[in-house]
């Protein structure tokens, strides 16, 4: 009686862990270099480097555009909208681009944790980071006029530079709002402050060092009267605590506890 030899079969998955088998060492092997490596000295690396990014900003004097891409700034010529050319770069800065004002031979960049960051664009062609601030919250938007660079800095509430000597810039004053400062704008003498989840604060830069807030609301509170007027400021102190408290546990009534007050409820 002859005997027929069947050939087994591979097991399920056989095929599978062999594959593995030359990863899991590769990654044994590479894991044991980076050790090796450590037991040596620290890795040094170097960026050589970096293009594009996300873009959150950009502002426009003459036949230029000044756009934030990533952590650089760009200027773009658009002397023909059909055809925008880069025309240079700047060094990458240490945060990212979240805001852009230009005034003069100068950008203004808020550059979120890094803080003000300014660039020299007389030479379009390569524009220079001459100077900065580093503020103690995260620069969201800037807005410039005359010898002073306005920042929305977040959880740090309004900040203000003296740019007199773009070189070396520095603080003159703030305001600690109600809530979380995204943007800037100025006209006149006061600075009009797009200040999260409490809505819009208007602050009286006629003195940027006095720091005070002109209390003119655009809104009311519900069943305010709304035929009382304001009275035309209120003075305030350069309230910014190194213990302040996080944003998100601050209490969010103030503004209409003060809005309430200001129309006679």
């Amino acid at each position: 009686m002859c005997r027929v030899s069947q050939q087994s079969e591979p097991r399920a998955g056989a095929s599978g862990r062999s594959i593995r088998r030359p990863v899991q060492a590769y990654a044994a092997l590479v894991l044991l270099s980076l050790v090796a490596a450590a037991r040596v000295g620290a890795v040094e690396v170097e960026l050589v480097g970096q293009w594009g990014g996300p873009t959150y900003a950009v502002a426009v004097q003459g036949q230029v555009a000044y756009i934030g891409s990533g952590p650089r700034l760009l200027t773009v010529g658009i002397s023909d909208p059909n055809q925008p050319t880069l025309r240079g770069q700047s060094e990458v800065l240490p945060g990212a681009v979240r805001g852009v004002a230009v005034g003069g031979s100068y950008a203004y960049i808020a550059d979120d944790r890094a803080g003000l960051q300014i660039i020299d664009i007389s030479n379009p062609a390569a524009p220079q980071r001459v100077g900065g601030y580093d503020t103690s919250g995260y620069a969201y938007g800037v807005a410039v006029a005359g010898s002073y660079a306005y920042v929305a800095d977040k959880e740090a509430g309004l900040q203000i530079i003296n740019i007199s000597n773009p070189t070396a810039p520095h603080r003159v004053g703030g305001y600690d709002t109600a809530g979380a400062v995204w943007g800037v704008a100025v006209a006149g003498s006061y600075a009009y402050v797009a200040d999260y989840d409490a809505g819009l604060q208007i602050i009286d830069v006629s003195n940027p060092a006095a720091r005070k807030r002109a209390a003119s609301p655009s809104q009311t509170c519900p069943g305010a009267s709304a035929s009382r007027s304001p009275p035309a400021r209120m003075s305030a102190l350069d309230v910014i605590p190194e213990n302040r408290p996080p944003y998100g546990s601050r209490p969010r009534a103030r503004i209409f506890s003060s809005l309430a007050r200001w129309s006679e409820i």
